[in-house]
């Protein structure tokens, strides 16, 4: 029953469930006599199929991340954590609203793991991205890193950015009103390098 559960689960959700349902849609055209109707209905099942795959998603963002490594023993004045996005209406369980991305969670554990080893403040950058009120990206961060003991005097908000470009902007503003001159970047490895650009 188990393994026969973990077989058919990946076609009733997305994506397996529009790759079944493109497959059935092709196979139907086929019947038909819709040869290429049916024929693209499948070739579009398989795109979908294959862009859901790990190895083709390796393949696609590889680029973005050759090159890049952890430093083994980063030195610097403040980290810079970037903005990951968050799931502003989410309940969290102090009774606020708002939660970082899976992705965002990383970035701020991370940043914390490094405060821990170097004592750097953290600079936490992002704001409300598509203007619909409530805590900003930092507003939310700052509370989850206060929560996991970080003194508050040593966290540092931007929470005006909308985007990377307006993160480095906004950020650089700060660290040089602060004299700070040797930030270490905490992001994403995929958006490494257009932050480094930024």
């Amino acid at each position: 029953m188990f393994l026969l559960k973990k077989l058919i689960t990946p076609f009733l959700i997305p994506p397996g469930l529009f790759v079944s349902m493109l497959v059935l849609l092709g196979i139907w055209l086929i019947r038909r006599k819709n040869r290429p109707g049916g024929a693209a209905a499948i070739f579009a099942a398989l795109v979908i199929w294959a862009f859901s795959t790990n190895a083709v998603d390796w393949a696609l963002v590889r680029g973005l991340e050759d090159g890049l490594r952890i430093p083994a023993d980063p030195k610097g004045d403040v980290i810079v954590l970037l903005g990951g996005g968050v799931r502003k209406g989410s309940p969290d369980m102090n009774g606020a609203f708002g939660i970082p991305s899976e992705e965002m969670l990383a970035r701020t554990i991370t940043a914390l793991r490094l405060h821990r080893k170097i004592g750097a403040p953290i600079l936490v950058s992002g704001g409300d991205a598509f203007g619909t009120g409530g805590p900003t990206e930092a507003e939310i961060v700052r509370r989850y890193l206060l929560e996991l003991g970080m003194h508050p005097g040593k966290i540092i908000g931007e929470d005006k950015s909308r985007d990377t470009m307006e993160n480095a902007q906004l950020t650089k503003v700060i660290l040089d009103a602060r004299g700070f001159t040797r930030p270490i970047l905490v992001t994403s490895a995929i958006h490494m390098k257009r932050s480094l650009l930024s």
